[in-house]
This record gives structure tokens, C-alpha cells and sequence, in this order.
């Protein structure tokens, strides 16, 4: 028994070094969302307090159990078909990470910061490419990118539902 324990104890801790700060990330934000301690808006801040869609389940995939209102913090807002290119995308805010950090702490590896996180997630390809150019600040890319709706803008890091979900491997 107690060498069964050493071994897993072993594997637990390979996987656990395997992971990429970005992966580490996305891993935790879904956690977040499923187990409803943080949640996504509908991006036009009119429909703000409203479920993102009209569809339960993924409704329930962004945070939003059905029959009630979301727990947790905003960690983003859904944009449906971004900019018309046929995927939907969540647009996570940068203060997402934070929030990771308090409540997925078994999924962030300690001393892993927000900026190395964010900066993992583009570097390892888990935003949604080709739908926005990030914002440039002084000649340096700020490591998110701005959209629209309604009259607002927002801020934050594109990722995709199906590289949230892990439906594109």
C-alpha cells in the first residue's frame, strides 16, 4: 500500500509539472465556471444580469445554472459567432487570474503570476486567433485585445469555447 501511495503521490507530481502556465490557466478558469464559482455576461451591457443565450446548457457552461442567478465573480464576458467568424468566444478579464488563484489553487501552480499566465495563453495558442489583433501600447503588444457592443467596450483575453472545453484537441 504504501508504495501504491509513493507511486501515485509520483504521478500526481509529473503531471502536475507537465503543465503549462497557459493550460494551468484555462484549466482553472473552466473549473471556475463549472463549479459556479465565477461566471460569464453577455458582452452588450444592456442584457447585463440576463443568462449570455438562450440555451440552458450552455447557460450552465458559462456559469449560469438554470431556475437561478450565477455565484461567484464575472470573470468575462461571452461574445456568440465573434465578429461573424463562427466561433463564440469568452472574452476573459485579466482579473480572471486573480480570482483563479483564490479559488482553483490546486490547478495554478505556486509563484505562477498573472502576467506570465496571460502571456502562456497566447504564447501556447489557446486564444481565439484571427477574430482580433491585440492592443498595441508604445509598440508593444498589451497581451489583450478590445471589443465592443452596445455602446461599451471591454478588455480582456479571447478564448474559444471549444479550447475552454478542450473540444478542439
Amino acid at each position: 500500500m504504501r508504495e501504491d501511495l509513493s507511486s501515485l503521490t509520483v504521478d500526481l507530481s509529473r503531471t502536475q509539472q507537465g503543465r503549462t502556465a497557459g493550460h494551468s490557466l484555462v484549466d482553472a478558469l473552466r473549473y471556475l465556471l463549472e463549479s459556479q464559482k465565477g461566471y460569464v455576461e453577455s458582452l452588450v451591457p444592456a442584457d447585463a444580469g440576463d443568462p449570455p443565450t438562450g440555451d440552458v446548457a450552455t447557460n450552465l457552461r458559462l456559469g449560469w445554472p438554470a431556475g437561478r442567478d450565477p455565484r461567484g465573480e464575472i470573470l468575462g464576458r461571452y461574445v456568440p459567432d465573434a465578429r461573424g467568424k463562427g466561433t463564440d468566444v469568452v472574452v476573459f478579464s485579466r482579473d480572471a487570474f486573480q480570482v483563479a488563484r483564490q479559488h482553483a489553487r490546486h490547478l495554478i501552480p505556486a509563484g505562477q503570476t498573472a502576467r506570465t499566465s496571460w502571456q502562456a495563453v497566447w504564447h501556447e495558442g489557446l486564444v481565439a486567433e484571427g477574430i482580433w489583433e491585440p492592443r498595441v501600447r508604445d509598440g508593444s503588444r498589451t497581451g489583450d485585445i478590445e471589443t465592443r457592443a452596445g455602446g461599451a467596450r471591454f478588455r480582456g483575453v479571447p478564448i474559444a469555447m471549444t479550447t475552454l472545453y478542450g473540444e478542439d484537441e
